[in-house]
């Protein structure tokens, strides 16, 4: 809890005790005391959680000013003990709501380099984008996370201008009121917004985000890999994403229709809404890449400064490792295998690859493949088929699934609360612990695979996982529905 947050909920607490002292001079020194705290709110970013306790903060500010003879609370016994229930109650109230819905802090990056991070914006004028209304060019945003020279003030995690739309359409799915995570418009991140980029060269990871995520849904992993030396690129899937901002302040929210409701279609329908909008993922990737590697290139962000940094960073776009969760796994399966000779390998957390075009499913990976797999998603049709890539691949793979996790753990949404388990956030493995044996394989795999001499084998290096680690479908999947409504989950964050 922030400095602030505690300040504001004592003062709340202490409201009338202290003004029903009979000296003025005493109840006068605690004008500043109330101020202060307000203050100290206000200057670290506002929160809705502390308003109730904020309230009786201001009432005690505004009752420590009147005239000693007409305060109501020098005389009057009852009413003292009635107004300090009443203060008592939103005091706890916010304790409460701030506790539960916190100013989250990210994990920290295990690296040893400061990590710089900017974002800029593509358009592909070369495709039309087949959600967006008009038959306009697909444009997207790029976030980039790299190794730095200094650290600086922290970037924040989710653009103010967004977190309204991303709280919207996340509490939306948990039946929260619609402002309940707008406080995350105040988490910061551990990179440093435009900083300069540390000499290179810089292997390339491309990250995805699923159905329903955004591109910093993962952003442990990104900061990570990029205090060790990686560039981290991932794109926000414009209407595939919660929510999507562009640098003339339009935000557009995830477009529903782009993967319907099971139900609401037929298979045929379903099926070719789902290969599209993995198609239009992994091009999303492809065109990023050849953005990044061309500064002059007329479909990047026209701001000198985006250009300069890009220009910047020594970026060998020969050794590119593709990265992706859920619909975001799929497309990075799918992007690997249009850069033959230059995706050099793939980590997929849930990857859905039933998407994925038959012949590239037939042919399996000949580059190195690590799949990270959910309890949750054992026992779906997909995990079938990631079986059977896996099995068809040349390249050296290997798969992990962890018992007692749900699809969304591998995404941030485990830290937003410590109820996020109760809330459907996150399944019964501790965060921390998964997060950090994620970053771990997926680091393994990145460095055995950019490496100038890799090893003939790819070791599963120790997690904090290992004692939760099998390959066994029938022990973890045996109760878990099959069904189309199902299926649809796998897309989703």
């Amino acid at each position: 809890m922030r400095l602030s947050d505690l300040m504001v909920l004592v003062a709340a607490v202490g409201v009338v005790p202290l003004m029903a002292r009979r000296s003025r001079r005493w109840r006068m020194t605690l004008a500043p005391v109330f101020a202060t705290a307000l203050v100290m709110q206000v200057a670290d970013g506002w929160r809705w959680q502390l308003a109730p306790a904020a309230a009786v903060v201001f009432g005690g500010l505004v009752a420590v000013m009147l005239p000693a003879a007409t305060h109501p609370l020098r005389r009057r016994q009852w009413m003292r003990r009635a107004l300090l229930v009443t203060a008592l109650v939103p005091a706890v109230a916010s304790a409460a709501l701030a506790i539960a819905l916190p100013v989250t802090g990210l994990p920290k990056p295990t690296g040893p380099r400061p990590i710089g991070t900017f974002t800029f914006t593509v358009d592909d004028t070369a495709r039309v984008d087949p959600y967006a209304p008009g038959g306009v060019s697909r444009r997207f945003p790029v976030q980039v996370w790299y190794p730095a020279e200094t650290a600086g003030p922290p970037a924040a995690w989710i653009d103010g201008d967004v977190v309204g739309a991303f709280s919207a359409n996340v509490t939306a799915w948990l039946g929260l009121p619609p402002f309940a995570l707008r406080h995350l418009r105040l988490v910061a991140t551990n990179a440093t917004e435009l900083a300069d980029p540390a000499p290179g060269p810089h292997p390339v990871v491309v990250y995805s985000h699923g159905w329903g995520g955004f591109r910093s849904i993962q952003s442990d992993l990104a900061e990570d890999l990029a205090s060790r030396g990686y560039v981290v690129i991932a794109p926000d899937h414009t209407y595939g994403a919660l929510a999507t901002r562009f640098p003339d302040g339009e935000v557009v929210g995830i477009e529903p229709s782009a993967l319907p409701e099971p139900e609401d279609v037929s298979e045929e329908d379903y099926d070719r809404a789902a290969r599209l909008l993995e198609q239009t993922y992994a091009q999303d990737l492809l065109t990023a890449l050849e953005v990044v590697g061309a500064p002059d290139d007329p479909r990047l962000d026209r701001d000198p400064e985006i250009r300069r940094l890009l220009d910047a960073l020594e970026l060998d776009l020969t050794n590119v490792v593709m990265t992706g969760h859920s619909t975001g796994g799929g497309a990075a399966t799918w992007a690997c295998h249009e850069l033959p000779g230059r995706c050099v390998g793939v980590v997929g957390f849930d990857p859905w690859l039933a998407p994925v075009p038959a012949d590239y499913l037939t042919a399996g990976s000949d580059v190195p493949y690590v799949a990270l797999r959910s309890q949750e998603w054992l026992a779906l049709p997909n995990d079938e088929i990631v079986k059977n890539y896996l099995a068809a691949s040349s390249g050296r793979t290997w798969t992990l699934a962890i018992p007692g996790s749900i699809h969304r753990d591998f995404t941030l949404m485990a830290f937003l609360s410590p109820l996020a388990h109760t809330l459907g956030l996150a399944g019964e493995v501790p965060a921390a612990d998964l997060h950090a044996a994620v970053n771990l394989v997926t680091r393994t795999l990145a460095d055995h695979a950019t490496s100038d001499a890799p090893t003939t084998t790819l070791d599963h290096p120790a997690t904090p996982l290992d004692e939760l680690a099998t390959e066994s479908q029938d022990t973890l999947g045996a109760a878990i529905p099959t069904t189309r409504r199902s299926m649809l989950s796998m897309a989703r964050v």
